[in-house]
């Protein structure tokens, strides 16, 4: 068998899952209904690691979030659970989840060069400078 790439996978959590719960809402109740026990923190990072694997082997995980907020309650553990690295993000424009997302991308991108696939998870449409700075390093991103 051919050698599975290196992966980073790297989640705005708070967006990923605010986004899940969103949709949710539009779906019928008994749908909704089984989706929401889907959005239990340590299932949907493993759903989530897995749905990254098929592009390759996750070798940095990230996950950040403002993990105070009662609607993430118990997800910081769950995801230290699944083997991701964590960090808080903060309420303010300067340290909010998709600004610490792009430092954290930033950071794998230079400690560790060897990595030559990025999966991106986010609801924000403003990482566009950092997916051309990815691939100008000659980087494979999925969003």
């Amino acid at each position: 068998t051919g050698r599975r790439a290196a992966l980073a996978l790297m989640l705005d959590w708070e967006n990923v899952k605010v986004s899940l719960a969103r949709h949710l809402e539009d779906l019928p109740e008994p749908h909704a209904q089984a989706g929401r026990a889907r959005l239990d923190g340590e299932e949907l990072a493993t759903r989530l690691l897995d749905a990254a694997s098929r592009h390759g082997l996750p070798r940095q995980r990230w996950a950040v979030a403002d993990w105070d907020r009662d609607f993430f309650e118990g997800d910081q553990k769950a995801v230290r659970n699944a083997r991701f690295s964590t960090d808080i993000a903060g309420r303010d424009k300067a340290n909010a989840s998709d600004h610490l997302l792009r430092e954290k991308i930033h950071f794998v991108l230079r400690e560790h060069p060897e990595i030559p696939v990025y999966v991106i998870g986010t609801g924000d449409g403003d990482f566009h400078e950092v997916v051309k700075t990815l691939q100008a390093q000659g980087k494979q991103v999925i969003l």
